[in-house]
């Protein structure tokens, strides 16, 4: 199963909403090679940021789901509860009560997989930025740009509630490797990043906050 879903990713992932968010910040390139640039982008950025990227996934598919079943019960109930829908007399009856529930049922999850995916998308969108604004302030930096051509840094323009889910240091400037970790070594970062996060919320302190909290910790 684990192979089986790795070929899948492979062959797949690329193809998904991060190539549309490099489209739009390349906009020189097509699709095809924004999608594989963003599928490899994403995935050796490293940190954070690979590992929350599609967090928002399970509450896109239970959000869905759930307004879904709730969309075909409450037309159920309408349908079985309000007479002008059962008088064979009117003009609004519904012989076919299961049909109409199924037709309603469908609706919903258009209406709902649209709604909840926006939270998904929003939240790429987001991570993508974060790693994206980074990459192009190092490269500014390598090609020694005039400091008004340089982008501005990352917590320029990210958002608050995001910097408390990352470090402090992969909010800097670095180059691109340094963000990378494989195997062992990036479940390691995982987890520090975790604790880290753990750490400054059971002290009170924001992601700006001391060190000494942390190292108490330990």
């Amino acid at each position: 199963m684990s192979l089986s879903t790795s070929c899948m990713e492979q062959l797949f992932g690329p193809f998904s909403k991060d190539a549309f968010t490099e489209l739009v910040l390349n906009g020189t390139e097509g699709f095809l090679s924004c999608s594989a640039t963003s599928f490899s982008f994403i995935h050796h950025a490293g940190g954070t940021i690979t590992h929350l990227h599609g967090a928002m996934m399970m509450f896109e598919m239970f959000g869905t789901f759930f307004i879904t079943i709730f969309s075909g019960w409450v037309v159920l109930i309408v349908q079985d509860k309000v007479d002008v829908f059962n008088d064979p007399t009117s003009s609004h009856y519904v012989e076919d009560k299961t049909a109409s529930a199924l037709a309603a049922s469908v609706l919903a999850f258009a209406v709902a997989f649209a709604f909840m995916s926006t939270w998904n998308q929003i939240a790429d969108d987001l991570l993508y930025c974060v790693a994206w604004n980074r990459k192009q302030l190092v490269e500014g930096e390598e090609h020694k740009f005039e400091e008004s051509e340089i982008i501005e840094p990352v917590n320029t323009y990210m958002p608050q509630n995001l910097r408390y889910l990352m470090p402090e240091h992969e909010r800097e400037a670095a180059p691109h490797e340094a963000h990378k970790a494989e195997g062992m070594g990036h479940m390691m970062q995982i987890m520090a990043t975790m604790e880290h996060g753990i750490m400054n919320t059971l002290s009170g302190e924001g992601p700006g906050g001391s060190s000494a909290g942390s190292q108490g910790g330990h």
